[in-house]
């Protein structure tokens, strides 16, 4: 599931308006609505955890490691070197 859809569920299970939410990040109804279709160009994550933890929820970062053995992986290893 994409953020963006999970950012929608968590604000409808919480019964806010997109309009509300706007309100309590300090923005337009317009900008909650981009944000939410995933159009905001250069999201940052600061803004994510403010409109996740104005809803009610909390943002988490996770990088997972690439399967070891794939060609990708062997690729960015020995670009990195």
């Amino acid at each position: 599931m994409k953020i963006e859809q999970e950012l929608v569920a968590l604000r409808e299970r919480r019964g806010i308006s997109q309009r509300a939410a706007a309100k309590l990040i300090g923005a337009s109804q317009p900008f909650v609505a981009k944000l939410e279709s995933g159009r905001v160009k250069n999201l940052g994550v600061k803004t994510l955890v403010k409109y996740a933890t104005a809803l009610g929820g909390k943002l988490t970062l996770r990088i997972d490691p690439a399967r070891v053995g794939s060609k990708a992986t062997r690729r960015t290893l020995r670009r990195a070197s």
